[in-house]
C-alpha cells in the first residue's frame, strides 16, 4: 500500500483499544487497532483525500472476509466567527445554573440527517473562549467489506467533504474549510 512512500511507523498504547499501530505518510495516516481501522488525510488537500480513500479501498479489498459493520467519513471545522444562526443555536440561559453555583463547560447540539443511503450526523459544540466546533460524520451501516468497498467508487471522500461544507454553509451561514 505504501510502496515508494516515506513511511513513519509508531505503536501507541491506548486504554480504549489497546495498541494502535500508526503508519504515516505525507498525505495520510493509517491507524489500526484490534477492532478498528482508520485512514485519515494528513492534510486538507484533495490529493490527500483521494489517497486516503485509495488506501481504505486497498485495505477492504485485502480483508474481504473481515466482518466490517460500518464505514464513515468524518470532517471537523472550527468556526472562529460564528454566524447569528450558530450563536442562536448554542446560546443558553445559564442563570439557573449560576444560581446553583454551577457554570456551563460547553454547549452541544446534534442533528441526524438521512441522505439517500447513509446517515449524516452534525455535531456542534461551544466551550467558553473556544471557536465553535462543527463535526460532520457520514456513516453507512454495512454487512461486510464487500459492501464497504462498493461505497468507495472513487472520490467518495471528496464528495462527502463537499457535501459537509455545503450543509454547514446552508444551515449555519458560515463558509469554511475542513481541519
Amino acid at each position: 500500500m505504501f510502496v515508494g512512500e516515506n513511511l513513519q511507523t509508531e505503536i501507541v498504547q491506548s486504554g480504549l483499544h489497546g495498541l494502535t499501530y500508526l503508519y504515516t505518510t505525507e498525505t495520510c495516516i493509517f491507524a489500526a487497532t484490534a477492532t478498528h481501522v482508520n485512514v485519515v488525510p494528513n492534510v486538507a488537500e484533495d490529493d490527500a483525500f483521494v489517497r486516503a480513500e485509495k488506501v481504505a479501498k486497498e485495505v477492504l479489498d485485502r480483508l474481504s472476509e473481515t466482518p466490517v459493520k460500518g464505514l464513515g467519513f468524518n470532517f471537523g471545522f472550527d468556526v472562529d466567527e460564528p454566524s447569528d444562526e450558530l450563536n442562536t443555536l448554542l446560546s443558553t440561559d445559564d442563570r439557573p445554573l449560576q444560581h446553583l453555583g454551577l457554570r456551563t463547560a460547553s454547549n452541544s447540539v446534534t442533528r441526524r440527517v438521512n441522505d439517500r443511503d447513509h446517515l449524516i450526523v452534525l455535531s456542534l459544540s461551544l466551550a467558553p473562549g473556544e471557536p465553535v466546533r462543527v463535526d460532520v460524520n457520514h456513516h453507512w451501516d454495512v454487512a461486510g467489506a464487500k459492501r464497504a468497498t462498493d461505497i468507495l467508487v472513487g472520490n467518495t471522500f471528496l464528495q462527502c467533504r463537499a457535501k459537509s461544507i455545503e450543509i454547514v454553509s446552508a444551515l449555519y451561514g458560515v463558509s469554511m474549510e475542513s481541519t
